[in-house]
């Protein structure tokens, strides 16, 4: 419903061990397109759900995916050592929402929130994705709260997923 509300593609990921996998994708009417697909996999350190999956995993668990990145360098703007990823993780749990400006693919932005499974733990992460021809960062934050309150209504609907949780 988010999607065609708002007219923006959506990605739903879950990580598998220290990358991510898209588990499900909703397009919108726009002409522009992105390497996500679901069963795709991607590295988390440049994506916007990735990192905010890091950012609010246990803390063991966030230093062993942070080791376990290629730091791979896709855009001028990917994060490519561990302390600037670690400062951005730092402020993504402080602000609820992280980003991925421009840093897998150029001209792709996305605003992704965590989704928290019963336990309070992370689950997966959902985004809201457009690119940078369609509008500003500013304006893709304007549907922070209609992304939080989707992201919280699947985390209240977890146990009925038909994708497996990953851990």
């Amino acid at each position: 419903a988010l999607a065609t509300d708002i007219g923006e593609t959506l990605h739903l990921a879950q990580m598998d061990r220290s990358s991510i996998v898209f588990v499900d994708k909703r397009k919108s009417s726009a002409q522009f397109e992105t390497l996500a697909r679901p069963g795709r996999i991607a590295p988390a350190h440049c994506t916007g759900v990735g990192k905010v999956m890091m950012a609010f995993m246990e803390p063991e668990q966030r230093a062993h995916a942070l080791t376990k990145q290629s730091y791979e360098s896709f855009t001028p703007n990917t994060h490519t050592n561990s302390e600037t990823l670690l400062a951005e993780l730092e402020q993504i749990r402080n602000e609820g929402i992280g980003f991925d400006r421009e840093e897998h693919e150029d001209g792709i932005m996305s605003m992704a929130a965590p989704i928290f499974g019963g336990a309070g733990k992370v689950i997966g992460a959902l985004s809201i994705v457009t690119s940078t021809y369609r509008m500003t960062l500013d304006e893709l934050t304007n549907f922070r709260p209609a992304l939080l309150r989707t992201a919280t209504q699947i985390g209240s609907e977890a146990e009925l997923w038909p994708y497996p949780v990953a851990q």
